[in-house]
């Protein structure tokens, strides 16, 4: 990223800590509300901002309901060479994924930057329908000028009447297929807009995929760095304030948290502090609250072209230990680039080797592999 676009990223952060921080003090965004998290949020506040802390909301958290141990859900992120992909390549990679429990296939986008994926959809869909798992598709996504534009309520607002057309057209396309439970919308959040436009930004594609096939379950993944491999985010009570906002007009049913570990470990330091508020708020606004693992581990520095390769399995383990006492299911980003046996990164087959023995290891706390 060069220098002007950085200044225009760190100047987007902090005019959005102003303008979230200004509700905030204006109105207790929770008031008359029980936390999801009472005893985590009593230790975090008689013991600081320490590490422990953390430690002691997560515990609480964890206290409170079940934990989820294994991830039961995973990305694919559809390139134009897999449009020439027979059927039997998707089937081999989906049982790869139900081998070490996951059920739930969310395919990143059906068009993007122009680019249509329908080829590689209807196959992996063919293939679910047949293995009993459930897919979440997702929407064309644009991301020419999102980045730099989506402060902008006026773009927003035309952007989301684009993409509600088109899912119109997708959700039409695909319904007959028993596997197809929900639209993902890829279009991704870190806090740098207006909560209440981005949250109608969703909120209009999620009426029109209710409305081509009412059933639908609706899934973001937000973020809340201001630029990958950066572990630095809003304060607290800001990330509660601008989510409370974005998601009571969103429309979703599921909110899961990108935990940003693949552009930097440092994140891990950070989940309480992140993710937490976003519990606290899909508790109270009856949203499912998942993690989203970024499976990869960034080989490049940020001031150069992207490139990557399959996490190490001692920091995918911290990552389940983390946020798995969080939420409601565990998904990850992305299987057929950096977790799944058939990927051309020998990386990604160490991954999924080391993960599967792990699942099997008698003395593992749950050796068999769980869906949900």
């Amino acid at each position: 990223m060069n220098k002007p676009a950085l200044k225009l990223v760190k100047a987007a952060f902090f005019l959005a800590i102003l303008l979230t921080a200004s509700t905030v003090w204006a109105v207790n965004p929770f008031a008359g509300e029980q936390s999801i998290m009472p005893e985590a949020e009593n230790a975090a506040t008689s013991l600081g901002n320490s590490g422990t802390a953390d430690q002691a909301y997560i515990k609480a958290a964890s206290d409170t309901g079940s934990i989820e141990k294994r991830i039961s859900g995973a990305f694919i992120q559809p390139w134009e060479s897999d449009n020439d992909r027979p059927c039997e390549f998707w089937t081999t990679e989906l049982q790869a994924m139900k081998a070490i429990g996951i059920d739930t296939v969310i395919i990143q986008f059906n068009q993007y930057n122009g680019v249509n994926f329908s080829e590689t959809t209807e196959n992996i869909l063919n293939v679910a329908d047949e293995l009993g798992m459930k897919v979440f598709i997702g929407t064309a996504l644009n991301e020419e000028g999102w980045y730099t534009n989506k402060l902008l309520p006026t773009f927003l607002a035309r952007e989301s009447k684009i993409v509600a057309e088109y899912t119109t057209i997708l959700v039409n396309q695909f319904k007959p297929h028993k596997s197809f439970i929900g639209v993902y919308i890829p279009y991704e959040d870190n806090t740098l807009s207006l909560p209440g436009p981005m949250g109608d930004f969703y909120g209009r594609i999620a009426d029109a995929a209710r409305a081509a096939k009412p059933d639908l379950k609706i899934l973001i993944s937000p973020y809340t760095t201001p630029r990958p491999g950066m572990a630095l985010s809003l304060p607290k009570v800001a990330l509660n304030a601008y989510f409370r906002k974005m998601l009571k007009r969103a429309k979703v049913d599921i909110c899961a948290w990108q935990d940003g570990v693949g552009g930097t470990r440092k994140q891990l330091e950070r989940v309480s502090h992140d993710l937490g508020p976003i519990v606290k708020t899909c508790k109270a606004l009856k949203i499912e609250a998942w993690a989203n693992l970024e499976v990869f581990h960034r080989t490049t520095p940020l001031s150069e072209d992207f490139a990557a390769e399959a996490t190490d399995l001692e920091t995918l383990k911290k990552q389940i230990d983390a946020e798995g006492p969080l939420v409601k299911k565990l998904i990850c980003f992305d299987f057929n680039h950096y977790f799944s046996p058939n990927a051309a990164d020998k990386t990604a087959h160490r991954l999924y080797e080391e993960y599967l023995k792990m699942l099997q290891t008698p003395d593992s706390e749950d050796s068999s592999p769980t869906t949900n």
